[in-house]
């Protein structure tokens, strides 16, 4: 395992992390266990980079409130994955 999966949750622009999966697999069964109305299945859209790390991006109602990294394991996190976005203070 190279690689970790960070599960971000982010309300109203602020950002916490929820989870961590050693792979995208288990990063989907966390996301469907928090959301009851989490369909039985979702597709993959792709992935970006963000900050230096790679963001997966998937087509799911809630896809906005959770935001799922991959991060090299033994790595520094950039700090930009838990500043607050949308304006504010």
């Amino acid at each position: 395992m190279d690689t970790v999966f960070l599960i971000i949750k982010q309300v109203e622009g602020v950002k916490s992390l929820a989870g961590v999966a050693a792979n995208i697999g288990e990063a989907a069964k966390l996301l469907a266990k928090w959301e009851p109305d989490c369909p039985d299945n979702f597709n993959f859209l792709g992935t970006k980079e963000e900050y230096g790390v790679t963001r997966h991006l998937f087509n799911i109602p809630f896809n906005m409130e959770y935001l799922i990294y991959e991060v090299p394991m033994n790595s520094e996190v950039p700090a930009e994955l838990f500043k607050k976005e949308y304006g504010g203070i």
